[in-house]
């Protein structure tokens, strides 16, 4: 780093996700922040373009701005928050606007303390405060810093290797996340491994920390698509954050470019990082088997990945709460629709559930489509993917008709629900057909168009007759129907 020079090979995967995670973030902070093209990223990754102190302190302006927040009274809040959002990007057109050759570390040390120690508007920390997320123990990130403004001059030295770094001092759990640790694994090592080893063989590897939570995307829980090209990592964090993605689009960036399998790809899930002892609360890591990924990039699933990764809450830890996802689900071969019936449940009795479920809830359809697609042959998967979406999705279509035009009222249709989705939650195919049968008797009988409401109930008949196959899947359509009269 800094005058050390160092080969531009470009950046290659270390295959370590907690490493690679860093080096997405290095470089969505230079592409998001920085405003660097993609074709400069894609530079840099290929070794067009060398990481030098050039790059290192734009990559620094950008994490100091990430990291230093606006603390406003509140007379002034509306009026210098908006100044502080300017203020910030003044500071980035300034700074780019230098000479290549004055754009360095030490030049930033020198271009943060003019802009946020001196006699300024923002200045810290009377206006201006850090919040160092997961890397509170790096000495830089240190609030008691900020009244003698000195942070910057570590951020200088660490960058530089200017001052000898003890990873003592500066993590306490970081280097757990990607290495066993001495103490609990006695037979990994023979000794411990420092910092400027693992240096020597990952170059930048310090810097790449300080990036690790910028790959990760929000949803209810955060996201990092992990593969082994570092290109298409990044291209998907991008596009999951909805950031300058372009033409881009998650299948043809994840499936069709990258060729999923071939090259490794796992989703590490997290929910939360806890910023007291950097342990990052309920990590999942879901290698993507070849069924999964035939299941995304089969028709039904191309343009719409989403409902694939929408969230729902199951549980409660004490200090965050537990989601799922149908991908998830997929991977680890859990049955897809037995949670859509039982959030279903769920809704019907909690109505602050209910509120967001409602926005959702018609996802049980594509749910529905991909576990029964998960049970197929590979070969299979993308040329039944249409038919059987069609399927369930007629079968849904067929009874909602038929109950828009029959007589029931909520408190019916809710009866009818209850003990529908009662019967398939325990997998009792009989009780389940013997009362959607006796609907559909009563349907007939109060509905005055026969002939228009006998096709519909033919179709549903046809359907319900081969239901034992697939069976907890198929009744989600019907439940379905019924729940959109519950709304």
């Amino acid at each position: 780093m800094g005058e050390k020079t160092r080969p531009c090979a470009g950046i290659s995967a270390t295959g370590n996700w907690y490493i690679d995670a860093g080096i997405v973030g290095f470089l969505r902070y230079l592409y998001e922040d920085l405003n660097y093209s993609r074709e400069e990223i894609e530079k840099l990754v290929n070794g067009e373009i060398c990481i030098n102190e050039r790059v290192l302190s734009d990559f620094g302006l950008a994490l100091w701005l990430d990291k230093l927040y606006y603390k406003p009274n509140k007379k002034e809040e509306d009026e210098n928050r908006t100044s502080w959002n300017s203020f910030k990007n003044e500071l980035i057109e300034e700074w780019k606007n230098k000479d290549e050759n004055n754009r360095n570390l030490d030049a930033l040390r020198c271009f943060l303390k003019e802009k946020f120690c001196g006699n300024t508007k923002f200045k810290i920390p009377d206006k201006v405060r850090l919040r160092p997320g997961m890397l509170f123990n790096f000495k830089f990130f240190n609030v008691s810093k900020l009244k003698k403004c000195v942070m910057f001059d570590d951020f200088y030295n660490y960058m530089t290797n200017k001052e000898k770094v003890n990873e003592e001092q500066i993590f306490d759990k970081t280097i757990n996340k990607f290495l066993p640790s001495a103490a609990e694994f006695p037979n990994e090592f023979m000794r411990s491994i420092p910092l400027n080893e693992l240096e020597n063989h990952i170059p930048y590897f310090k810097v790449f920390l300080l990036s690790f939570e910028k790959a990760f995307v929000k949803n209810q829980r955060w996201y990092f698509f992990h593969s082994l090209n570092i290109m298409y990592s990044f291209k998907i964090s991008v596009i999951l954050a909805g950031n300058k993605s372009g033409n881009d689009n998650f299948v043809d960036t994840v499936i069709t470019e990258s060729k999923w399998i071939d090259n490794n790809w796992q989703v590490i899930i997290h929910s939360g990082f806890d910023n007291r002892n950097q342990e990052i609360r309920g990590v999942k890591f879901l290698p993507l088997d070849v069924a999964t990924v035939k299941i995304l990039n089969s028709n039904k699933f191309k343009k719409w990945p989403y409902v694939l990764l929408k969230e729902f809450p199951v549980a409660e830890e004490p200090n965050y709460k537990v989601y799922i996802n149908a991908l998830e689900l997929l991977v680890e071969h859990e049955p897809l629709s037995a949670f859509m019936i039982s959030f279903m449940l769920r809704a019907v009795k909690d109505e602050d559930f209910k509120k967001e479920f409602d926005k959702s809830y018609y996802y049980g359809i594509y749910w529905a489509t991909a576990e029964i697609l998960h049970y197929l042959q590979e070969s299979d998967i993308d040329s039944k993917s249409d038919k059987i979406f069609k399927k369930i999705k007629l079968a849904e279509v067929a009874l909602t008709k038929l109950l828009e035009t029959s007589k029931y009222d909520q408190d019916t249709a809710k009866k009818y629900f209850l003990s529908l989705a009662e019967a398939a939650i325990k997998n009792n195919v009989y009780e389940f057909k013997f009362i959607i049968l006796k609907l559909l008797q009563s349907i007939i009988d109060s509905t005055a168009d026969k002939e228009g409401t006998r096709k519909l109930v033919t179709y549903l008949l046809d359907y319900i007759n081969q239901i034992e196959n697939k069976f907890q899947p198929k009744t989600v359509p019907i439940l379905i129907s019924l729940y959109e009269m519950l709304k």
